[in-house]
């Protein structure tokens, strides 16, 4: 059997390229649509980033000025703390005794003919008792510095004690001293009246 067709034979072949036509333009058709969403949705999201960079920008400035207050603020009361604590501490200076200061003391009174061989150091209420052992030269360098001592003003009393001949001549003796107590502060008032 064979086939018979009614239709003319353009018309058949203008058909066939239409479907063929019609075809290769469904990719294409589909790809400039997929371009033109990929288009939209980069804009869409290039403009959402804009508007998040805004909005953390701003919020990075308020965060500024945040900080720039609460640095203002912390200065200010650490100021006040560390002017608190400066005042704390001298007042804890000022009460503390400084035995230190003996020893310049007694580094500048005695004599060049006499040195301690121990020192003893209290910190009493009136005054700061000192127990020294000392070795002299001679007679004359004990009495000489027996001297310094007794004439000087911080000291409020001198007490000699024992005393031992060295085998090389040199004299060992002991002194109980009382200076006043400003001796041993921060303040270096002279108790001097």
């Amino acid at each position: 059997m064979s086939s018979i067709n009614l239709l003319p034979e353009n018309f058949i072949k203008k058909k066939k390229e239409t479907l063929a036509e019609s075809q290769n333009r469904l990719p294409m058709l589909l790809s400039f649509l997929m371009i033109a969403l990929s288009i939209f949705a980069m804009s869409y999201l290039y403009v959402q980033n804009l508007s998040w960079k805004e909005r953390i920008d701003l919020t990075k400035k308020e965060a500024e000025k945040v900080d720039k207050e609460l640095d203002e603020a912390v200065k200010g009361n650490e100021l006040l703390t560390l002017e608190n604590t400066a005042k704390d501490v001298n007042t804890m200076l000022s009460d503390q005794p400084y035995f230190t200061e003996v020893f310049y003391y007694l580094q500048g009174k005695l004599t060049e003919n006499v040195y301690a061989t121990s020192i003893n150091i209290e910190a009493g209420e009136d005054g700061v008792p000192i127990s020294l052992s000392l070795i002299a030269k001679d007679y004359l360098s004990i009495s000489d510095q027996l001297y310094i001592f007794k004439s000087d003003p911080l000291v409020e009393s001198v007490v000699l004690g024992g005393m031992q001949s060295g085998g090389d001549g040199s004299i060992g003796f002991s002194l109980s001293l009382v200076v006043k107590k400003s001796i041993i502060q921060i303040n270096g008032e002279d108790d001097q009246k």
